[in-house]
């Protein structure tokens, strides 16, 4: 739209600029919640969802975008899950990313990933919404989220391969990238 505000977009090249609210609700909850109980596999908050904010006793949609990382984490909190995975395009998250001193993260706690991101360890708008979904998620005791690739995520659920974030991880040990 002419004079819409636009930003680059992690290298990728340009995008348009709009808010990105944290989640609070998925409005489908109950019925996500009876179709996993039939057995069904199902797809949901796709790219985050449509953003909605009430209106009265309806819904508006409203220019934003919402993150899909956090608003797994919403989901599966709400859904009383143990594990939330997030599928990237990298085996795990890294630290020193990008550069000749690059490691995996093979296993963290959410505090001792909240100060690695603090220090700039993930890329806004790429792994840094993982990160905190994950930290997030994670928080509660008995969850664990993972961070990993498609190709690795057998791997990774056994604890194997991609980032495994729980509150008792101890020390960050390296990764299995």
């Amino acid at each position: 739209a002419a004079g819409a505000a636009v930003m680059q977009d992690a290298g990728r090249g340009w995008r348009r600029a709009v808010g990105s609210p944290q989640p609070r609700a998925v409005l489908e909850l109950s019925g996500i919640r009876l179709l996993l109980e039939a057995g069904v596999a199902v797809v949901a908050a796709g790219g985050g969802g449509v953003p909605v904010t009430e209106a009265g006793d309806r819904v508006a949609g409203v220019e934003a975008v919402v993150d899909e990382d956090a608003t797994a984490a919403l989901l599966a909190s709400a859904l009383d899950l143990p594990t939330l995975v997030m599928l990237t395009d990298v085996p795990a998250a890294f630290v020193d990313f990008g550069t000749s001193r690059q490691r995996a993260i093979g296993h963290a706690s959410p505090a001792q990933l909240q100060a690695l991101a603090a220090d700039g360890h993930f890329a806004p708008g790429s792994m840094l919404p993982k990160v905190e979904a994950a930290c997030a998620f994670a928080a509660r005791p008995g969850r664990r989220a993972i961070i990993c690739s498609p190709d690795n995520l057998a791997a990774a659920l056994v604890g194997e391969a991609g980032t495994l974030v729980r509150e008792a991880a101890g020390t960050i040990s390296g990764g299995h990238a």
